[in-house]
Parts: C-alpha cells; sequence; structure tokens
C-alpha cells in the first residue's frame, strides 16, 4: 500500500499575510492514479505538541483546486488566497489544508493518505513574543524525579521553543546540580505547552530552579524533590 500510493506536499509550512496568495506543490509519489481532496482544517497542538485537526467552522483559507486527479509520480500545484475576518487580531492564526488522497489496490482495496499543510495567517499589528512560565511541579518515580514545566506563548506569535529560548537550571545552594534544556517543539500563540524532564536518583531534597525563556526576570521556584 505505501508503494501503490504515497503523497507529498511542499512546503510542510507557511507564513502568508491576509490578502495575500501562496502556493503550494502537491506530488503523487506512488505507483497508481490517486484522487486527491483538499479542505481546510482547525489546527492545534495539544499540551505534548501533538498536532489536533477539526472541521473548521470558519475558513481562512480559499483553495484554487479542491478535487484533483494526480497520475503516478506527477504533481500540480494548488493556489491558497488568505482571507481574515474583519476584526482579527493582530498576530498568528494557524489552519491547516489536509490533502486526502485514494486509489484503488490490490483486490481492490480502497488506500487512502492523508497529509497536512499548516498555513499560518499573520494578520498586521503590534507583534509579540513572550514565553511565560505558569507552574513547576516535580514527581519522584523509580528512576528518580520528574520536573514538569507548564509554559505558556503569552505572545501572539508562533514559537518555536528549542534549547536555546528555554533553559532550567537545578540548584542546591550554590552547587549546580543540572541543566535541562527542552526536545524542540512549537508552541502556538496563545497556546499552553507541558515540558518534562527526568532528573538523576541522586537528585533529592530541597532544590532551587530558575527557569529562563530570554525574559527577565528569570522565575525562581524551590521545591523538594
Amino acid at each position: 500500500g505505501a508503494a501503490l500510493l504515497a503523497l507529498a506536499a511542499s512546503p510542510l509550512r507557511v507564513v502568508v499575510h491576509p490578502g495575500e496568495t501562496t502556493t503550494i506543490t502537491v506530488r503523487n509519489l506512488g505507483a497508481a492514479a490517486a484522487s486527491v481532496a483538499a479542505a481546510p482544517n482547525a489546527y492545534r497542538l495539544d499540551l505534548r505538541g501533538r498536532p489536533q485537526l477539526a472541521a473548521a467552522s470558519r475558513s481562512w483559507l480559499i483553495v484554487g483546486k479542491r478535487r484533483f486527479a494526480l497520475a503516478p509520480r506527477r504533481g500540480t500545484e494548488v493556489a491558497v488566497r488568505v482571507v481574515a475576518p474583519r476584526g482579527a487580531r493582530p498576530g498568528d492564526h494557524a489552519q491547516v489544508l489536509l490533502f486526502s488522497a485514494a486509489a484503488l489496490g490490490v483486490r481492490g482495496v480502497r488506500v487512502a493518505v492523508r497529509v497536512g499543510v499548516v498555513v499560518v495567517v499573520r494578520c498586521p499589528g503590534i507583534l509579540r513574543r513572550r514565553l511565560a512560565p505558569l507552574a513547576l511541579s516535580a514527581r519522584r518515580t523509580a528512576r528518580g524525579p520528574v520536573l514538569r514545566l507548564l509554559l505558556r506563548n503569552a505572545g501572539n506569535v508562533d514559537e518555536w521553543v528549542s534549547s536555546k529560548r528555554l533553559v532550567v537550571r537545578v540548584w542546591r545552594g550554590s552547587r549546580r546540580l543540572a541543566v535541562l534544556r527542552p526536545r524542540p517543539r512549537r508552541l502556538l500563540a496563545g497556546a499552553r505547552g507541558l515540558f518534562e524532564w527526568s532528573l538523576a536518583r541522586r537528585v533529592t531534597g530541597r532544590v532551587s530552579i530558575v527557569v529562563s525563556t530570554g525574559a527577565k526576570p528569570e522565575r525562581r521556584y524551590r521545591l523538594r524533590l
């Protein structure tokens, strides 16, 4: 089935301003002809950064080709015009343009695949970038303590939370016990994310934890591990 039908789209994420048009290239990399449907979907990320799709109550995307056919190893370009409702707030608003392809496989079995392109509509106005720690907690496991940080994107621009943007340092007095950095992931504007780190078993007792997000002042917590 994978060799029979494989769908690719490029780019997979694009930032566009209202009134602009962008072009998505869709390719059928499989060995069978495919019928493809394009549909805008609402888009968010859960606390752990996993994509969640839902029917869009109002689409910001006007798709030039809603349905089309692709021969094996052929591609086409799909024009997408971006519109914004009146009164849309400044900053980023993300939707997914979902391409669904179907083909007939061996013995008439229907094969289907989907690929999504994240279209971020960046509305004009003052853009703010700010990551705000909301809460820090700890729990003990058989392997050692686990720190859990709840972080909010308090700005209006999608943020890429990398090891340069978020750093967590664990101290006991003047001794630094650990420097923790996140697995890079995206945090949508206004959304919250949960970040976790495992510590060594020997890290116990009262500690001081400093959370740095590039903003001043840094957030400081005291916990018992």
